[in-house]
């Protein structure tokens, strides 16, 4: 009897050990993707703003350290001078690829576009307004024309 539940004990604790080892890898990973997200929000806030579609929307991005392979997307919105960003980072965690870019290549093949908005989505996106500093563009309210 006791050796039973000594043996029950001590797999609880295996299972937990093993489990919280999971989690320790998991957010090392996630801290890897936040920076490198960052780093590109950073890179696309820091180029011209009349180029910045042509020159990063649906352009991947590698980000060293990890299996992973993110996408940024630009889209004009209603309001003149200001753009949608959305950075969606797919990865490999153990054998399980999370986000929709399954092969992890940063392009949209056939059947990885699960939800059909037509772009790679993620668990892990970063999602901002860019305006155009030159643009007068000041005290930006989504509810109010902007003259």
């Amino acid at each position: 009897m006791a050796v039973g539940m000594f043996v029950l004990i001590l797999g609880g604790i295996w299972t937990s050990f093993i489990v919280c080892l999971k989690i320790t890898r998991n957010a090392q990973n996630s801290l890897q993707l936040l920076a490198a997200a960052q780093n590109r929000m950073e890179q696309i806030k820091a180029a011209s703003f009349t180029s910045v579609i042509d020159d990063f929307n649906g352009k991947s991005f590698v980000i060293e350290g990890v299996k992973a392979k993110g996408v940024t997307y630009l889209n004009a919105t209603t309001v003149p001078h200001l753009l949608d960003v959305v950075l969606s980072v797919s990865w490999r965690q153990s054998q399980t690829v999370i986000g929709e870019d399954q092969n992890l290549n940063g392009e949209l093949d056939q059947g990885e576009d699960q939800n059909h908005n037509g772009r790679l989505d993620s668990p892990f996106q970063l999602v901002a307004k860019l305006y155009d500093p030159s643009s007068g563009l000041r005290d930006f309210n989504p509810t109010e024309p902007n003259p």
